[in-house]
């Protein structure tokens, strides 16, 4: 691979969304959305399925006796939601928010056991059954989720508190799993870790973190099959058979390099995905690269919907076969677009091509925001094409679709992902690899640019979506090439330059 076709984001904090579509949702999921969240977790949303997130934390910690509440992976909740508000303060500072943040920290900090350790489920309840069910118990994806809440804290603010717990508690993991004679040859049954522990890397610059990461993803599908001798290991070989719930559910069936197309759990699949791809771009992996490749044009071409929506059946939440496309019956969880969204930016970084842009614009106006309310205080968990209230109350095959969004879930694994997505989306506009800014979305915005050897202001001007338009100013003197997304959709297009007409050529989508 050529590492200097490989390209960067822009920091969120040089890039300020104003006067858009996206601004008027970034203002919502930060006013209303991350608050509404808040209360969630401490239960306090009347007639809304309890969380019982904090409620687990301080009981984890100590402060209080209470059985374990919700899902076993109810962590990753408070992780979403500390990763969300770390970066609404980025562009829209509040110190009673960041307080407030503070105090959670120094609440998931009293939870860590003296050896790292840290998942609350593990600490109330299941003290003995640490690791003796990575396919199904989540502790590596709560991990996770809090380590990607702390790299965010700490970019966000500086302060690096929870960065620490979770160094520590990465530590830890690092002794029970690994390549070592001794220890887990395993990987996660719910993948998020991988893309932490490249952001983590990112952000330290320890070579182990990069190296666990890859071992996560090189070992997964490897024979003897973890997951097939763990189920053996624990008598527990009747889970693999279960209808749905097979070693392709969990991307375990082969090694991910052999695995021809998308398959199972949508969301565990995208975030796998997404950390193949962090892999690939860091380490030059191109047998990484072919592969990510592959299940890309796979999912866009043979699995995805119009609206970007991906996991078409409610059994286990998955991909099923090449253009299987129900409208009504389809799952379209929130969290499989979000997913798709990682894995187009990731790969936009580890090769510039316009399409990835165009399947995240698609993604972002139309698979992911459907999950939330305007007044970002009711959501969907299911995001069909069709819905027929009746058939949704009458006929049990549609069960799992919600004619209205609902207030909170039980499992709330969409609303605080939906909330670190939008108040990221500054992010997600510009890449730069060299001495080249690539424009991936078009919403007005002020942006401070690092190229090679200097720095550009560059302002966006647009009504995009309802208005084609966009006419981008830059303030700094010197040669540089800006790289604009021609979006895929687009049949007729013009560019001029101070004022003249300007015929260019497209590269890989890009004019």
């Amino acid at each position: 691979m050529d590492k200097k076709q490989i390209a960067n984001p822009v920091s969120l904090k040089d890039v300020k969304i104003h006067d858009s579509f996206f601004s008027d949702i970034m203002a919502t999921a930060a006013e209303k959305l991350i608050p509404y969240q808040w209360k969630a977790l401490n239960d306090e949303i009347p007639d809304a399925a309890p969380s019982y997130c904090i409620r687990n934390f301080k009981a984890a910690a100590g402060m209080l006796e209470a059985p374990h509440g919700g899902a076993v992976f109810q962590d990753s909740d408070l992780a979403k939601w500390i990763e969300a508000a770390a970066y609404s303060l980025v562009w829209k500072p509040d110190a009673e928010l960041e307080k407030t943040i503070d105090e959670a920290i120094e609440l998931v900090a009293a939870a860590q056991q003296e050896d790292g350790y840290l998942d609350t489920s593990f600490i109330i309840e299941r003290t003995q059954e640490r690791w003796t069910n990575l396919k199904d118990w989540h502790e590596l994806y709560t991990a996770g989720h809090m380590l990607e809440g702390a790299v965010a804290y700490y970019q966000a603010t500086g302060k690096d508190r929870l960065l620490s717990v979770m160094r520590r508690n990465i530590d830890s993991i690092m002794t029970v799993i690994g390549p070592e004679e001794g220890k887990l040859h395993a990987y996660p049954g719910h993948e998020v870790l991988e893309m932490a522990l490249c952001r983590l890397y990112e952000v330290c610059g320890e070579e182990k973190y990069l190296q666990f990461a890859k071992y996560l993803i090189d070992e997964r599908g490897r024979e003897p099959n973890f997951f097939v001798e763990e189920a053996k290991r624990f008598g527990r070989e009747e889970s693999l058979k279960r209808g749905g719930f097979t070693l392709q559910y969990y991307q375990a069936d082969r090694p991910v390099r052999e695995q021809p197309y998308a398959e199972g759990h949508a969301v565990r699949a995208g975030y796998l995905y997404s950390g193949m791809a962090d892999v690939a771009r860091l380490t030059g992996d191109d047998t990484l690269t072919t592969a990510c490749r592959r299940i890309w044009r796979d999912i866009v071409s043979r699995q995805m919907y119009i609206t970007g929506a991906v996991g078409q059946s409610r059994i286990a939440e998955s991909f099923t076969y090449d253009y299987d496309l129900p409208n009504g019956l389809v799952y379209g969880e929130t969290c499989a677009a979000i997913a798709l969204a990682f894995f187009a930016r990731r790969m936009s970084r580890l090769e510039p091509d316009g399409e990835y842009g165009d399947i995240l614009e698609k993604t972002l106006y139309n698979g992911t925001i459907s999950g939330m309310s305007l007044d970002g205080q009711s959501f969907f968990y299911v995001n069909p094409l069709e819905v027929l209230p009746e058939r949704c109350e009458k006929n049990q095959q549609y069960a799992h679709v919600k004619p209205v969004r609902q207030k909170w879930f039980g499992c709330a694994c969409c609303p605080p992902n939906l909330a670190r997505l939008v108040c990221s989306l500054p992010e997600y506009i510009y890449n730069t690899c060299e001495n080249t800014v690539y424009v991936n979305l078009y919403t007005t915005n002020d942006a401070v640019i690092s190229l090679e050897d200097k720095r550009i202001g560059l302002k966006m001007e647009t009504r995009y979506p309802w208005d084609g338009e966009v006419t981008l100013t830059t303030d700094t003197a010197g040669a540089y090439t800006l790289a604009l997304r021609v979006p895929g959709w687009c049949r007729d297009w013009t560019l001029t330059v101070n004022g003249e007409t300007a015929e260019v050529e497209v590269v890989r989508g890009y004019a």
